[in-house]
């Protein structure tokens, strides 16, 4: 291939030919863009994903592990690993049935780009890279990776061009605040300012048509892969590649479950494919027009919507879900004649979803507004806290006033992981994360409120460990949510008292089908009281059921008020030194 000016487009959480910003322009503007090829690159970068399973043989991986920074858990475990390269995969395809393509690559972002703009400037009458496009974010981690790229490009020459993404429900532009620091802190303000929500999205842009985009570069010019990477050739081969090393042990479930951990495990098949199919199925059966009785909904089943998954990597976008909200609500599509709400206007369900988007748009901002103090222990906004303590596991940065030694905090972390606190509602939300990769917005209150509120823990285990295991890959989403529900968040009202896991397991699973769902072993308690706090059971039931020897028993989690004598039971839950070593037993 001789000649020519290379368009390197990277993609992060932007995997969607329909409503893309970066292709919408490439298809729509002729040649006057400049640019003879488009190369689509996907970036699996190290500080995210765990990549030693991708390493050659007899080669080291030159990255650290892919673990987050308080509580050593993976960043991206199985479930999200397989959703992620399933959405990848499915672009890739989807690209080119257009007539174009997209190169897999690992490694971070600075050396991927370098190896690709490199690979084409050592042939002097081939083509060279001429621009590189990337659709901007605003979490830390993603402005260090632009940080990262704009290097390289003032490196090398090369034009950078950021575009704001169009995935948001509304448009940044059509924002009623000049400043994200005009941003109110409350949620409810934000709405207000903004109703109604039905008429405040703009137009979602279309697919490209085939062959609009440039062409890809000819296959044998593409730089491959930089030392010490191999990508497979195929999507199960990545996958598998890339689960390896997190090493999922479902050992301990075993013993009580009498079907196969991965069999149970039905998180959602990735890519915009299935984004768009599981959006006709939330609009055609009704799902839509029930959701405001569905949303709190703990089970994981199928009439929760399940778009945030896609919506966190940008598979769909908020603004296609509410056009497909508005063709029911206004009956202008005939194949949605016998769904419910067809015709009717916007309906308590509907409305509900839209709030929902609308709340994803306001942590967005509200990351923006707060930056890194998002993501920090003390807390953000008028809820930072910097004089609140935790209990840590941490000997290090342990108080010695904090009450429970460190060893003893890592068990209650470690319990709380495995869904062995002996608290039925709290263990069941946590088994059922550990399976299907889903936590509803209450089942993360619920789990935040314990470990934060009522166990007094350095929440962040908490997060990361939610984070690592949902297929929601939205981090924002999720940490902003826990400094909410841990009383350190911007919203004022998310500060209030702890809340009993037993009186929330009464008023949200009044009659145990979750928790006995979930902790199968437990199904033999028949009052809802021990069925709640196992420990209450007689001890007599419990030799009977096998459960004397459970932590659930032994060492029910503490209130953060704790007795000396509750504190001195966990001295022989014995775990490593690191609670790290357990953590990872059960991704």
């Amino acid at each position: 291939m001789s000649g020519g000016r290379i368009l390197v487009y990277l993609l992060r959480h932007d995997l969607r030919t329909a409503d893309n910003p970066v292709l919408h322009r490439l298809s729509t503007s002729g040649d006057h863009h400049g640019y003879t090829h488009l190369l689509p690159v996907y970036v699996l970068p190290p500080d995210q994903v765990e990549l030693s399973g991708l390493v050659k043989d007899g080669e080291i991986c030159p990255y650290p592990r892919a673990s987050a920074t308080s509580s050593g858990n993976w960043k991206c475990s199985v479930h999200r690993i397989k959703f992620l390269v399933e959405c990848v995969w499915d672009l890739k395809e989807n690209l080119e049935r257009l007539g174009s393509g997209l190169v897999i690559r690992a490694g971070a972002f600075d050396a991927v780009l370098k190896s690709i703009i490199q690979g084409y400037a050592g042939d002097a009458d081939g083509p060279h890279v001429g621009a590189v496009w990337m659709v901007e974010e605003f979490s830390p981690d993603q402005i260090l990776e632009q940080e990262l790229v704009s290097a390289v490009c003032i490196e090398f020459g090369v034009e950078l061009v950021q575009f704001q993404d169009q995935k948001q429900f509304i448009d940044d532009r059509d924002l009623p605040v000049q400043s994200v620091s005009d941003l109110p802190d409350v949620f409810a303000d934000f709405q207000l300012s903004l109703e109604p929500l039905r008429d405040r999205p703009r137009e979602p842009v279309p697919t490209p048509a085939k062959s609009s985009l440039p062409p890809l570069p000819d296959g044998a010019s593409i730089p491959a892969q930089h030392r010490p990477f191999a990508v497979p050739e195929t999507l199960q081969e990545i996958i598998q590649s890339l689960q390896e090393p997190l090493k999922p042990d479902y050992s301990y479930h075993h013993r009580w479950l009498d079907f196969d951990g991965e069999a149970l495990a039905r998180p959602p098949l990735g890519g915009e494919t299935c984004a768009h199919e599981r959006l006709r199925q939330v609009v055609g059966q009704g799902i839509a027009s029930q959701y405001h009785n569905m949303r709190d909904e703990l089970h994981e089943s199928d009439r929760c919507h399940k778009l945030e998954a896609y919506l966190s990597f940008g598979c769909i976008t908020a603004r296609q879900i509410h056009r497909e909200l508005a063709k029911l609500e206004d009956g202008a599509e005939a194949d949605l004649a016998l769904s419910e709400g067809f015709g009717r206007g916007q309906n308590p369900g509907t409305s509900a979803i839209r709030a929902e988007l609308l709340h994803r748009d306001f942590v967005r901002l509200c990351v923006k507004k707060h930056r890194h103090d998002i993501f920090s222990l003390d807390g953000s906004g008028l809820g930072k806290n910097p004089g609140r303590q935790w209990k840590t596991p941490d000997d290090q940065a342990a108080r010695p006033d904090q009450g429970l030694s460190p060893l003893n905090v890592a068990a209650i972390i470690a319990q709380f992981q495995a869904g062995t606190t002996g608290y039925g509602l709290v263990d069941a939300i946590m088994r059922q994360l550990l399976y299907t990769a889903h936590i509803s917005p209450r089942g993360q209150m619920l789990a935040a409120n314990f470990l934060a509120r009522y166990a007094g823990v350095d929440w962040r285990h908490g997060v990361e460990w939610v984070a690592s295991l949902s297929t929601d890959a939205d981090a924002a989403l999720h940490w902003y949510s826990w400094q909410h529900h841990a009383g350190i968040g911007p919203d004022p009202q998310g500060a209030g008292l702890a809340k009993s896991p037993v009186h929330v397991a009464f008023k949200y699973d009044p009659n145990g089908s979750l928790v006995r769902r979930w902790l199968p072993e437990l199904q033999g308690l028949t009052k809802l009281s021990n069925l709640f706090q196992v420990s209450t059971a007689s001890p007599g039931l419990l030799r009977q059921l096998g459960l004397s020897d459970s932590a659930m028993v032994t060492s029910p989690v503490p209130s953060n008020h704790f007795r000396r004598g509750l504190a001195q039971r966990l001295s022989h839950f014995s775990i490593p030194p690191s609670s790290k070593l357990f953590s990872n037993r059960f991704l």
